[in-house]
């Protein structure tokens, strides 16, 4: 499969878990739901934007890992926030452990319409 094909599947794939995000807006669930899609998203888009620079990239939920590897070729500063999100990927999502229950709107990247604006708060905005 050519980068651009791979990149082309990841970002419709991510395209998916943001429709799913204005779904879940006005649902009543829990925040590791929403948490979830938000990380499912980002990681996609990430994927994706390393594909189309011809990045190999580890098999890893973890959102700094996938951060990393574009700050060392282009300038991610801006997602660095995005990295509160990893544990929604797995760890919130298949493990039965204790943790704070905090308000998604508290973990924002606060970079809206740059890889989406991550929070329920600016979601429904």
């Amino acid at each position: 499969m050519s980068d651009h094909k791979c990149a082309r599947g990841l970002l419709d794939a991510a395209e998916d878990d943001i429709r799913a995000l204005r779904v879940l807006l006005g649902a009543d669930i829990g925040d590791s739901v929403f948490g979830f899609h938000v990380q499912q998203a980002a990681e996609k888009s990430f994927r994706a934007w390393l594909a189309l620079l011809d990045v190999r990239f580890p098999l890893t939920h973890d959102l700094g890992v996938l951060i990393g590897l574009l700050q060392e070729r282009v300038d991610a500063t801006a997602f660095t926030p995005l990295h509160v999100y990893t544990p929604f990927g797995v760890q919130f999502r298949y493990q039965a452990v204790e943790w704070e229950r905090r308000s998604i709107g508290k973990w924002r990247c606060g970079r809206p319409r740059r890889c989406g604006d991550m929070s329920r708060r600016s979601w429904s905005g």
